[in-house]
């Protein structure tokens, strides 16, 4: 082979190379920041329902109702009192009344000199959405604080027909303060395409495209935006699809042109979009790696052919070409270990957003009382009844402690794992990838049995670690029991049993799915293969989940089962005694 045609050849293999890897990093990268997005989804909902039940709750009190039904001062002035004990209490930032007709009869705010009450808000979107359909929402900068904020209003009626509209205005500032936090890009885009929350505040009023002429008369004719409406230029250069992942060109300020992956997922509830940008830079990093080691090895493979050839002359050529491609190889060796930890943060990431739902389901619960038992306690206290009022207070405590300690969980299994191997119960491990995964159980109507000893079955092991194993295999297991189901229709059974044999912890996990087929066992633990349906999955959780079983001196194998399913079995040396010999 001729040098031109051999470097021909290299320089495309070094292309390929490098397009495979970027396309590889990027998914990975863009599925991460999609179980992100899920995150910020889910507080901001947090930030938000938790005022939902205010303005029906407002139109209920009987100061409210008796302003509006004959509003005289003293009426006003007891109202005024009446919202702002509660506004104290439910932690919102404004609650106030308006009549039929818009004006501001009330308002938590009275005595300030940025007081609603007075002013009449019936250009407002919330207001007409709430006289003509019963409840309505809107973010806006206020009209007379100039303070932004998310509007929630409900309609009250009376015998006659509406009576008024009760509001609350919801601060959305330390929301957006935990999430500039995360030093991710993060934004929210209103209907009409204008970034309104965000993670960079240069971004912030700034429309993501030129508006159109119908865009900035509406919001000419609300005020969201200030009169006129103080939007800058846009902040994007546009977007385009790249191997199938969206990207766009940020351009905050003249010169500062950056390209990132895009991810968008609409809010129906609130009309908005939650819009993430995950920096490409991993991407063209591992890109260029990739290419860079073709064009080393193939340069090896040059230079070994020609020191074949000329051996005798060029001996000590030879040996200066060898030292250079074992240096270049322990280079290439530290880069891939580095990425092999990335991919295993990632997988662990992948799991979690399988395990977000079941955290959000177990934390709806205990978040639906508070809003009950806050309810009751601004009640109590208006009353004046301090008995039942602490005892409500003393409810609210174990409710946000069963909430946190689900919060800790979920930080937990997210975190990077960094820490030493240490003594851990494999039951505690179990319990623990259980509840991240819990949702899907009873979503697809499956029924887990756990068998555990009564006494502690103690490895050591790095618990991150670890866990994301059982959990990797308790998801591969529904997965195979929901399409079983798809295929029979009945209830499905997981059996988790954990013994001692020997000086061995074996952990069984078995599923009535649909099995291996004529795989060999072996065969689904090769990097990229995998037996679900695109799109569920890289083939990459068992070949990492034996990796790290291999890192503990343990083994992980697959076994089909006569009666149908497989039997996953996982097995670890038993830590030595605490004050034994090691």
């Amino acid at each position: 082979m001729t040098s031109a045609l051999m470097a021909g050849v290299i320089l495309l293999l070094a292309t390929s190379a490098s397009l495979w890897a970027w396309l590889w990093t990027g998914r990975a990268i863009v599925d991460t920041a999609r179980d992100r997005l899920t995150l910020y989804e889910t507080s901001l909902d947090a930030a938000v329902e938790r005022f939902r039940y205010l303005p029906e709750f407002m139109a209920l009190t009987e100061p409210v109702k008796a302003l509006l039904e004959a509003p005289d001062a003293a009426r006003a002035a007891e109202a005024d009192a009446h919202l702002l004990r509660i506004a104290r209490s439910a932690g919102a930032d404004v609650l106030f009344v308006m009549n039929a007709d818009g004006l501001t009869l009330a308002a938590s705010n009275a005595g300030e000199p940025t007081s609603f009450v007075g002013q009449n808000y019936a250009f407002r979107p919330y207001y007409r959405a709430a006289i003509e359909a019963g409840s309505g929402r809107y973010y806006a900068v206020g009209a007379t604080t100039g303070k932004p904020g998310y509007f929630l209003a409900s309609r009250i009626d009376g015998p006659q027909g509406p009576l008024g509209v009760a509001v609350v205005k919801v601060d959305l500032a330390p929301l957006e303060a935990e999430w500039r936090r995360t030093a991710e890009k993060v934004a929210l885009v209103d209907e009409q395409g204008v970034v309104f929350l965000a993670t960079d505040p240069a971004w912030l009023y700034h429309p993501l495209a030129p508006l159109t002429p119908e865009a900035l008369r509406y919001l000419e004719e609300t005020r969201k935006y200030g009169s006129p409406p103080q939007i800058g230029p846009p902040l994007t250069q546009g977007s385009s699809i790249r191997f199938g992942l969206a990207l766009t060109t940020l351009e905050p300020a003249p010169g500062q042109a950056e390209t990132l992956f895009e991810l968008a997922h609409p809010l129906p509830g609130h009309g908005w979009r939650l819009m993430l940008l995950a920096p490409v830079t991993r991407a063209s990093e591992m890109a260029s790696l990739a290419a860079f080691s073709v064009l080393v090895l193939g340069l090896v493979a040059f230079l070994a052919s020609t020191v074949l050839a000329q051996r005798r002359a060029h001996a000590q050529a030879r040996e200066r070409a060898h030292a250079e491609l074992e240096r270049r190889v322990e280079e290439r060796t530290l880069a891939l270990r580095a990425a092999q930890d990335g991919l295993v943060q990632s997988a662990k990431l992948a799991g979690l957003g399988q395990g977000l739902a079941g955290i959000a389901h177990e934390m709806a619960q205990p978040l639906a009382a508070m809003r009950v038992s806050l309810a009751s306690l601004a009640h109590f206290i208006g009353t004046g009844d301090k008995a039942k009022a602490l005892g409500t207070a003393e409810g609210l405590a174990a409710i946000a402690d069963r909430v946190e300690k689900l919060g800790a969980q979920l930080r937990n299994f997210a975190r990077p794992d960094k820490e030493a191997p240490r003594r851990v119960g494999l039951q505690d491990l179990v319990h623990g990838a259980v509840s991240l995964i819990e949702h899907r159980l009873k979503a697809q109507d499956i029924t887990l049995a756990r068998h555990l000893p009564a006494e502690p079955v103690v490895v050591e092991a790095r618990p991150n670690r670890l866990e994301q194993v059982i959990v990797n295999l308790l998801a591969n297991a529904i997965d195979a029991s929901e399409e079983a189901a798809r295929l029979e229709p009945r209830t499905r059974r997981i059996d988790v049993t954990l013994a001692i044999e020997g000086n061995e912890a074996c952990l069984l996990v078995e599923d009535e799915g649909t099995g291996l087929g004529d795989l060999p066992p072996d065969r689904v633990f090769e990097p990229f293969f995998s037996t679900k349906a695109t799109g569920r999955g890289l083939g990459l959780g068992l070949s990492i989940s034996r990796g790290i079983m291999a890192e503990h001196g343990g083994r992980l194998g697959l076994a089909p089962r006569v009666a149908g399913g497989v039997s996953a079995e996982l097995r670890l040396p038993l830590a030595t005694r605490e004050g034994d010999a090691r």
